[in-house]
């Protein structure tokens, strides 16, 4: 039975989840949620200043503490202070937001060749001699970081330059899909891509997404290397299982983040296929946050929090009924509201519906679907839905941190750019 079949087969028992707790959504997203992760957030906060006083934890860290996984910040998880040295603890917190923004920018191929995205362009990193002990001696930090990032960085091989999308792969999905979008029902769809078909096109930007797997890993657990990402060949995610059908609206709202697919599950069907369930929710539009440093009690970072901190706290509670609100969905997008799903029910956040698949694609699609969510997640916590490329980034020709708080504030008063500034200091 085809994905179509089966939801309409279910019909009189498929509910919208509005009884899901947000915190099944976002972790840590309820009161004692919001506590506890802020408990771990001193301790990572504490760990870090031990060896680098002049860090400073800020909202992007935060939203990482606040999405990721509990079992990540508990002992022995990913960024938990006791699993590595607190260097590695920062730069495994500061890997997510540089990953998410890298997400963003390739979420719509458009934004490959717009003003607002040309910052965020990766360069090519200019040759650089191996690290050496002369380096060390001479505590020439700016050339030991050149030439780290220079000689660890991703290199695609044994590949052609390029590859075109997949037109098979995509008319495989949509009569997978029956032909029609799998939220509305409507004919005519669009294929959207859960991995961008433009991360993994050609050298240059394989080679891009390679420099921020780590990233994806201290998001999601994810591992890129395994079935998303490779360095010995282009398009490993120009295939079926990383596309969905859907109509042209939901194609735009998607591709500008203002809403995204959840994964909840799998059943095997009788004819050996597999049925995986899918939610839909709106992205909630947060006011930008961008880099803004957060604030723990300098005399003693056990205790709580300052009250710089304290007033960002209603940022993440708000999330609660936002996200769950289809009203807030898309602000001057009316047509978005009267999107109606296949059951000719207004569209709302929890909706549910079925994608049917070879057993074999179920695990690749799950992955995939996880890294969309997180990614849309993070940069609705954080203020990015439909500005993401206000987002921390990264230099990738010397590793530098590249804020754009000061651009964002900038651009809300007004105010004609300014010169540049260095990136942040990592």
């Amino acid at each position: 039975m085809d994905s179509y079949g089966l939801d309409m087969d279910l019909a009189t028992t498929m509910e919208t989840h509005f009884d899901i707790s947000p915190a099944d959504l976002v972790p840590g997203l309820n009161i004692d949620g919001i506590q506890n992760r802020l408990r771990y957030a001193q301790n990572i906060n504490a760990e870090i200043t031990s060896v680098r006083p002049d860090f400073q934890l800020r909202t992007e860290h935060m939203v990482a503490i606040f999405v990721v996984d509990l079992k990540d910040l508990e002992s022995g998880g990913g960024l938990s202070p006791d699993a590595c040295d607190p260097l590695h603890l920062k730069e495994r917190l500061e890997s997510i937001s540089p990953f998410c923004k890298h997400y963003m920018l390739h979420r719509d191929p458009k934004n490959l060749g717009e003003s607002e995205w040309a910052h965020a362009i990766p360069g090519t990193p200019e040759e650089q001699p191996p690290l050496n002990h002369e380096m060390i001696r001479n505590h020439d930090s700016e050339q030991i970081k050149k030439s780290i990032t220079y000689h660890s960085r991703f290199k695609t091989i044994e590949t052609p330059p390029s590859i075109p999308p997949s037109k098979q792969e995509q008319m495989k999905c949509v009569e997978r899909d029956s032909h029609r979008c799998v939220v509305t029902g409507s004919a005519d769809p669009r294929v959207f891509w859960f991995i961008p078909e433009t991360w993994n096109d050609t050298v240059k930007h394989n080679d891009d997404t390679g420099n921020l797997e780590e990233g994806c890993i201290n998001l999601t657990n994810i591992p890129l290397l395994e079935d998303i990402h490779s360095a010995i060949e282009l398009g490993k995610t120009h295939k079926a299982w990383n596309m969905l059908s859907v109509c042209e609206d939901l194609y735009e709202a998607l591709t500008e983040g203002r809403c995204a697919f959840k994964y909840m599950g799998r059943q095997t069907l009788d004819d050996g296929k597999v049925a995986v369930e899918l939610q839909f929710y709106w992205m909630p539009f947060m006011s930008g946050r961008f880099n803004r440093p957060v604030g723990f009690d300098p005399e003693d970072p056990s205790e709580e929090v300052t009250s710089d901190y304290v007033s960002e706290l209603p940022f993440f509670q708000e999330l609660f009924t936002e996200m769950l609100l289809e009203s807030n969905a898309a602000p001057g997008l009316n047509k978005l509201k009267n999107i109606t799903t296949k059951f000719e029910e207004r569209l709302r956040s929890g909706y549910s519906f079925h994608v049917t698949m070879p057993k074999e694609d179920a695990e690749k699609f799950k992955s995939v679907v996880k890294v969309h969510w997180a990614c849309m997640v993070f940069t609705a916590l954080y203020g990015g839905t439909c500005e993401a490329w206000y987002m921390t980034g990264r230099n990738q020709t010397d590793g530098s941190l590249e804020p754009r708080d000061r651009e964002f504030n900038l651009d809300k008063t007004g105010l004609s750019t300014l010169a540049p500034r260095d990136s942040q200091t990592i």
